[in-house]
């Protein structure tokens, strides 16, 4: 309010709006936080007034002016983060919450036979941009994408009506377990650049998919929590580090900062190998609109266009949400959750084209900041991956170390049989690369397994359980496991 008295009286009066209303929000928050304790709605109301108060800065147009309404509602987020801290639904207790909470959608699915153009119509008429191809024996063979189909399909010049998903799609997928934590699911998402995870019951069972959109709030809630320990870096600074890297080439995509609206298809999705978004540009080298992978399958693909007739720019869309060069990650990653799309051009200053910086992104250049380091900040362990069969289901569980009693104990709960059971002993086992079973005893047989998917390229072990007599004699252990088919979501 004191620097609103520096504006001119017009940009006063739209900052005063924004901080009111943004007040009033904080304010319904915490009232419900106290009256409920229902920390989701308290989080709800808190990311609508942030995101009223990045708004100062768009409504104020002469920039001291915008810098004073950006330290003005700082100033107010500081308040009301010392309150939100203070309360006894603080968004620090959000750890609770799992992948089950972020709601997966349910996914569509399709057998391995389907032609891509039969598939992307499902897709598109579902408003899903990835589906789950099921194999002959019922187990998910992999999934399907947008990007699959651009890369594997368009840029190659093939016919979508001539190939099927089995061509094209992505083989052996992540999966996250419904009961995992949301940060396990956004960690894996981020690191791995994965837009889609699916989500498999405590059996196996796939019962959904979750999309990066669905774990964006939980990372801007904890971003927000952070944002003091993040290192100020624009989204320009951003685009010029990626063509720093060691990985890029002048062939890249991302050396082209937009391609011309004549293009057609087949053009554009040559030029998507790495990215799955590319401006378009006018005659005049303005910005036209943007292009992505989901629009080529959605309202070409599905429609059964030809890709080599077809012009992107009868594709695109036109004149979309941009944000400037100089404008921070928080702020992009604001606008992306306030507009719900997925990727965001970013222009200079005089309107120029600078290139495309999708979610993804954003959220590892926000999460992965040196500033993050902070001893206040803990870094999720990632764990190696261990597939339990038993009695026909499988389980998944992580393990941080080579530990034998660690894997036995988590192997133990996952079944549900009590430990220290001394009528019962459980046999952990896995293949070795000749073929022959290997039983899993002590530490060092552990390490010397993980040892081998690390070296074959493997990032998870496959273990057989068996619950035998102490006198191992056999009589009660379970059937074998070769003669049960594989569940849904685990096949392979």
């Amino acid at each position: 309010i004191r620097a609103s008295s520096m504006a001119s009286a017009n940009n006063r009066t739209k900052l005063l709006n924004l901080i009111a209303a943004a007040a009033a929000e904080a304010q319904t928050s915490e009232h419900t936080a106290a009256q409920q304790d229902d920390e989701r709605a308290f989080s709800t109301h808190w990311g609508i007034a942030k995101n009223r108060w990045h708004l100062a800065q768009s409504s104020l147009s002469p920039p001291l002016e915008s810098i004073i309404a950006v330290q003005a509602v700082q100033a107010s987020s500081d308040c009301v983060a010392a309150t939100m801290a203070a309360s006894p639904a603080s968004l620090g207790e959000q750890h609770h919450r799992t992948v089950h909470a972020l709601r997966p959608r349910p996914g569509v699915s399709f057998e391995s036979n389907v032609t891509i153009t039969a598939a992307a119509a499902q897709l598109a008429a579902s408003h899903m941009d990835c589906g789950l191809v099921v194999g002959p024996g019922g187990g998910l063979a992999g999934i399907i994408t947008d990007s699959d189909i651009t890369r594997k399909v368009l840029a190659h010049g093939l016919e979508p009506n001539e190939i099927t998903v089995e061509a094209a799609m992505s083989t052996s997928p992540r999966c996250v377990m419904a009961n995992d934590p949301a940060e396990f699911a956004l960690g894996m998402m981020t690191s791995n650049r994965f837009k889609h995870l699916p989500v498999l019951d405590q059996s196996g069972f796939v019962i959904g998919v979750l999309d990066i959109a669905k774990c964006l709030y939980d990372a801007m809630s904890a971003i927000d929590r952070m944002s003091a320990m993040i290192a100020p870096t624009s989204c320009e600074q951003i685009l010029a580090g990626i063509r720093r890297q060691p990985t890029f080439e002048a062939r890249d995509s991302q050396a082209l900062i937009a391609v011309p609206e004549s293009w057609n298809v087949r053009q554009v999705a040559n030029a998507m190998t790495r990215q799955g978004a590319l401006l378009v540009e006018a005659r005049d080298k303005s910005l036209a609109g943007i292009v992505t992978t989901k629009d080529l399958m959605n309202r070409l693909v599905a429609k059964g266009l030809p890709a080599a007739d077809t012009r992107v720019a009868t594709l695109m869309t036109k004149q979309p949400d941009t944000i400037p060069g100089s404008a921070s990650v928080l702020q992009a990653l604001h606008q992306l959750q306030l507009g719900g799309y997925r990727n965001l051009p970013v222009l200079s200053d005089s309107g120029a084209p600078l290139g495309v910086l999708d979610v993804l992104t954003l959220m590892d250049a926000a999460l992965s900041s040196e500033a993050l380091l902070s001893d206040k900040v803990s870094t999720p362990t990632k764990g190696f991956l261990f597939k339990l069969d038993f009695g026909g289901k499988t389980f998944r569980v992580q393990c941080c170390s080579g530990s034998f009693s660690e894997l036995h104990e988590a192997a133990a709960d996952a079944i549900g049989m009590p430990i220290g059971d001394g009528a019962k002993v459980l046999e952990m086992a896995y293949d070795d690369d000749d073929g022959e079973r290997v039983i899993l005893f002590n530490d060092a047989s552990v390490e010397e397994a993980m040892c081998q998917c690390r070296e074959a390229h493997k990032d998870r072990l496959h273990v057989h359980l068996s619950v035998l007599p102490v006198d191992g004699t056999g009589n009660n252990a379970t059937p074998p496991l070769e003669a049960t088919a594989p569940p849904i979501g685990l096949d392979g």
